[in-house]
């Protein structure tokens, strides 16, 4: 099935006419996000963010957002070209606004085999974006997770990490250069940070500098991305350029029982800008952790007092308050689809692929590619999703596809997120059309086919009551047969619809004709 991960919903209170389910916005959220990458960064313009991260082979993908939890993809912000020094390896992205233009910096495998910085410009934070200086520096050595503080007297300042490989040392020091009005940095660099601390092992990187009351607050990554034991610390200084105090108190983002590998962070406001929140990276799986990773936010605050630090109320899995002053965003509400746009109000689509799917003659449609959210899998697009109703409901969906190699297939579903869903799906398996009645949790993936007939169009149905769940289908949306039941226990709903074909090397088309919600009482 495809999936995604889950960002997630609102309790709160619905009001029910005829059945039908009133719109009413979402007052919660739930890590982790329905976004796929590591080394999140985010960038705030007027009222929109913008979100960049290690995601892609071939460049740097970007986001934007109103309300830092529901984030629609625009492609690539960065493409690597033959001509570009930048060719693989694209990580840990991050800008700044300079003199009315936009600077993403991050780090890439270039000419020569090296690992370096790079600084790319472009008119909007969408780009795209060029390489003006490739690499930005070079001093000899791997270099990584590069940072710019713009102070409050203007002088920007470039954190990156150095990493002597090339020596076998494994030293991951991060250090500071000043930049100057035409963003070229100091020959030499200062020394802020090594890896000194036991529980620290031998990495420092993915720094983040803020500055409050006179005071700079270093913040950085630990142990190494692989391991669960992957956390954010803090350091603190009187100036830009060191020296630099490691708070004693230890990380201020580490492991749960339910989260692994949390860090590589940025922060940011809430849309009102009277919340802080840290962005950070989880790994999917806790079994074995390391990439695939994820993105989560949380709540963070300074605490004053003799060691000042940054406390983060995380890393959390259950439901949280929306950021502070984000805006009203839909569920629970039918579509016909018979606009000629998708309303971005009600709807978010985790991996959008634009290329693969549309909104026309009243029916919205996905061309399938390879592609699944199963188990270890997680690469779907074009997976709708609208938050559901509060409480116990029914979904119906009603879908035209014509499946004839296997696991070509389309679905409706209700998740919390990609390890973490039901799903109802019309299904090309074992030589035949099939209904598939499936159930992930922690990652584990359990299923139970049907047999069906092949039609033009399926309307399939997934009731929830509880932790149950009741799967059913009907060959003319009139007279219904209950298929299965499963339960499950899921947070924060989301009603999903979607098509994949893993395998199969088909593009077919799966056409949705609306999608219904209905009150059980």
């Amino acid at each position: 099935m495809t999936h995604a991960r889950s960002s997630v919903v609102g309790l709160f209170v619905l009001l029910v006419m005829s059945g039908a389910v009133r719109a009413a916005p979402p007052d919660d959220y739930c890590n982790p996000l329905d976004v796929l990458l590591a080394d999140p960064f985010i960038y705030r313009e007027k009222d929109t963010y913008y979100l960049y991260g290690t995601a892609d082979d071939d460049g740097l993908l970007v986001w934007t957002s109103k309300d830092l939890v529901n984030w629609q993809l625009h492609n690539h912000a960065y493409r690597r070209t033959k001509q570009t020094w930048a060719q693989r390896y694209f990580w840990a992205p991050e800008l700044f606004k300079h003199k009315n233009k936009y600077y993403l910096h991050f780090t890439a495998l270039g000419g020569g085999n090296k690992r370096r910085i790079v600084l790319a410009e472009a008119d909007s934070p969408l780009g795209p974006f060029k390489e003006i200086k490739a690499p930005w520096f070079d001093h000899g050595i791997a270099t990584i997770d590069s940072h710019v503080l713009q102070d409050t007297d203007g002088q920007l300042y470039l954190y990156a990490v150095a990493v002597d490989r090339l020596l076998e040392k494994k030293l991951f020091e991060i250090n500071v250069r000043r930049l100057d009005e035409k963003l070229n940095p100091s020959k030499d660099a200062t020394f802020c940070i090594t890896p000194n601390e036991a529980w620290e092992g031998i990495v420092n990187e993915g720094p983040f500098v803020q500055k409050r009351n006179g005071l700079y607050y270093l913040t950085f990554s630990t142990v190494g991305y692989m391991s669960p034991e992957y956390g954010v610390s803090v350091a603190t200084s009187k100036s830009p350029l060191g020296p630099w105090k490691k708070v004693s108190s230890n990380r201020v983002l580490q492991r749960t029982a339910d989260v692994s590998g949390p860090g590589h962070h940025c922060f940011i406001d809430s849309p009102d800008g009277k919340e802080m929140f840290i962005a950070y990276h989880t790994h999917q799986h806790l079994d074995h952790p390391g990439p695939p990773r994820q993105l989560a936010i949380d709540r963070a605050r300074f605490v004053d007092g003799p060691e000042p630090t940054i406390v983060v109320d995380g890393p959390t899995v259950t439901p949280q308050r929306m950021p502070s002053g984000a805006a009203s965003f839909v569920r629970g509400q039918d579509d016909e689809f018979s606009g000629s746009t998708i309303d971005r109000k009600r709807w978010t689509i985790f991996s959008e692929d634009p290329s693969h799917w549309s909104l026309k003659d009243g029916r919205l449609t996905i061309k399938t590619y390879d592609g699944d959210v199963y188990e270890d899998r997680a690469d779907a697009s074009n997976i709708f999703l609208q938050y559901a109703p509060h409480g116990d409901f029914e979904v119906t969906a009603k879908v035209s596809i014509h499946p004839e190699k296997d696991y070509e297939l389309a679905f409706v579903g209700l998740w919390q997120n990609h390890n973490q869903y039901v799903k109802l799906a019309v299904v090309h398996s074992h030589g035949g059309i099939k209904l598939e009645v499936g159930n992930e949790s922690s990652g584990r993936y359990a299923s139970r086919l049907h047999d069906a007939p092949s039609l033009d169009n399926y309307s399939l149905r997934i009731s929830k009551s509880g932790d149950r769940y009741d799967f059913s289908f009907s060959p003319d949306g009139k007279d219904w047969k209950k298929l299965d039941s499963e339960y499950a226990t899921l947070t924060n709903i989301k009603a999903a619809i979607g098509a994949c074909s893993p395998g199969s090397n088909r593009e077919i088309p799966a056409s949705f004709d609306f999608l219904r919600f209905s009150t059980t009482r």
